[in-house]
């Protein structure tokens, strides 16, 4: 049963790509989405790296809460 799993978990695996491909490939199809409905690519990457930033913060905090 083991060596069963094993071996599903490796084809599996060879089928999902890793979080850093997938983050990327949806930062391209949101902002070509954003760019789609109308609005100009400087406020998409505006909107983009402002909410960055906000997330930053917000995680900062919330690992120190978690922590502390």
């Amino acid at each position: 049963m083991r060596d069963r799993l094993t071996a599903f978990a490796r084809v599996a695996g060879s089928f999902v790509p890793d979080a850093t491909a997938m983050a990327v490939l949806m930062i391209a199809l949101l902002a070509g989405a954003a760019v789609a409905l109308g609005d100009p690519v400087g406020a998409a990457v505006d909107a983009f790296y402002r909410g960055l930033w906000m997330l930053l913060a917000f995680e900062t905090w919330r690992s120190l809460v978690i922590e502390g």
